[in-house]
């Protein structure tokens, strides 16, 4: 699923209910070659946010210039792609929503399955 510039996805969890789904948050980011006017602030406030549409709460959020850059990735482009356009793409894992239907730690049964979120630095 694809999805650009401030769109919202909604899930309904109660939908999977089987053993082992999980939903993996990725956010891509790339250098913007041809895309010559573009100031340097121009993203400062560019971010993503999970959301319980029911309780209008907002159960995380993290500012993409926050995020730690891994080491040795350059933000200008090593090389075009076969199109001719230059992209150096950034994917990042921000987290998972998994399901539980037991604690791992103590190996009680949950009387109805729980989801759980991780979030990833």
């Amino acid at each position: 699923m694809r999805i650009n510039d401030d769109r919202k996805i909604s899930v309904d969890l109660s939908s999977f209910q089987e053993e082992g789904i999980q939903i993996v948050f990725l956010v891509r980011s790339f250098y913007l070659r041809s895309q010559k006017d573009i100031p340097d602030n121009t993203f400062d406030q560019a971010w993503f946010r999970l959301v319980n549409e029911s309780t209008s709460q907002t159960l995380d959020y993290t500012k993409i210039s926050k995020m730690q850059v891994p080491e040795g990735y350059e933000e200008s482009p090593a090389a075009d792609d076969e199109e001719g356009e230059a992209r150096n793409e950034l994917l990042i894992v921000a987290g998972r929503i998994f399901i539980e239907y037991e604690d791992a730690r103590s190996g009680r049964v949950y009387s109805r399955p729980k989801w759980i979120y991780e979030k990833y630095n």
